[in-house]
């Protein structure tokens, strides 16, 4: 069992990121109930949108660091 993990997990990270992150979103779903993910049709709405916008080169990411200096002045 082991070595079908570590092949799938090489197989995956060899996926291009869009892939990786569809394949996230659909093993996330396989740990619950699909129906407890649902979101309404506007939040949906603007999660295309900002992957679109991430797609498309316009949106603007933070590094790791910055988001977590951030976070942590807020919450500390």
């Amino acid at each position: 069992m082991r070595t079908s993990i570590k092949k799938i997990r090489e197989n995956a990270l060899a996926l291009s990121s869009s892939e990786r992150a569809n394949l996230i979103h659909d093993l996330i779903l396989s740990l619950e109930d699909e129906s407890s993910f649902d979101l309404a049709p506007e939040y949906e709405t603007e999660i295309q949108k900002r992957v679109k916008s991430v797609k498309n080169g316009k949106a603007i990411g933070s590094s790791i660091e910055s988001v977590s200096i951030e976070i942590e002045q807020k919450f500390s």
